[in-house]
């Protein structure tokens, strides 16, 4: 919904020069690439789940912030948080998925690359509804409970796998009495 809404946010709702857009997208593409490579070095040390929890995190600041901003300045500051989001959960996103999934390899990377391509339209038609009746900016609005709800059911799986962790654990435990 953010890349959809931000030039005609930007330009239109903040009064922004039309370059501004490509501003905020440029910054955002100069940060990514090194998160993504440190991303996975921090995927060691921490857990892949943490990380994705992480790049959650920042998205809703980040679009909590967009809301907000006024100045070019606001968005461009903002922007270390939208790279620490896209390139932690591009960096680490899949990996996540595969390590489900370890036998089912191309299933996984399609699944991911559908999964992507499929928010992307639902988040452009949900940008032109929300901006329907409100404006771009209360689109951000909706980016930031879709970071929520995506934290909110990372969160939920890392609670399904620690109950399914220790209930392997006992289970062994128990048999091996």
């Amino acid at each position: 919904m953010y890349s959809s809404a931000l030039p005609l946010y930007s330009i239109t709702e903040l009064g922004f020069a039309q370059h501004t857009p490509g501003l905020f997208m440029g910054v955002v593409a100069l940060l990514e690439i090194p998160i993504m490579l440190y991303g996975a070095k921090f995927a060691k040390k921490y857990s892949k789940v943490s990380m994705l929890a992480l790049a959650f995190c920042c998205a809703i600041v980040f679009y909590l912030g967009v809301f907000f901003a006024t100045q070019v300045w606001h968005l461009i500051a903002l922007q270390v948080l939208n790279g620490l989001f896209y390139g932690i959960f591009a960096g680490i996103g899949l990996t996540v998925l595969q390590d489900q999934l370890p036998e089912r390899i191309g299933f996984t990377s399609a699944f991911y690359t559908n999964a992507i391509k499929l928010g992307v339209m639902c988040g452009a038609g949900a940008t032109g509804v929300i901006a329907q009746f409100y404006s771009f900016r209360f689109a951000t609005l909706g980016s930031m409970l879709a970071a929520s709800l995506a934290l909110g059911c990372l969160l939920l799986f890392k609670l399904v796998k620690h109950k399914e962790l220790t209930a392997k654990q006992t289970l062994l435990s128990q048999t091996a009495i």
